[in-house]
């Protein structure tokens, strides 16, 4: 999935990831390791949170995470107000008593 720029995003990716992670709307996923020779853009110096602490790029360059914030917003889970991240609790509980994937 392509992210789009929509809402702003009022923090960085980085700090938004442990919130969306604590209220389970999202999960870290791990990548298959890259073979090499890596692509020009990959970075062994960075790791990504979302996606489990994999090298070759930051979370806050991480173009599935950015894909899946914009989601949740799109979906009314998240939103930012007064500088501050708002979590729809109610839809958040109900995502998890559905048992729908969290990411």
């Amino acid at each position: 999935m392509r992210y789009r720029l929509g809402f702003p995003i009022l923090m960085t990716y980085s700090q938004l990831l442990q919130p969306l992670i604590q209220n389970s709307l999202v999960v870290p996923k791990s990548l298959k390791p890259v073979p090499q020779p890596y692509s020009p853009g990959y970075d062994l110096n960075v790791q990504c949170g979302y996606h489990a602490g994999s090298e070759g790029h930051s979370t806050k360059d991480c173009n599935a995470f950015k894909a899946k914030v914009q989601q949740l917003i799109d979906n009314g889970y998240i939103a930012f107000q007064e500088g501050s991240l708002v979590v729809n609790v109610n839809l958040s509980r109900a995502k998890i008593s559905r048992g729908v994937p969290r990411s």
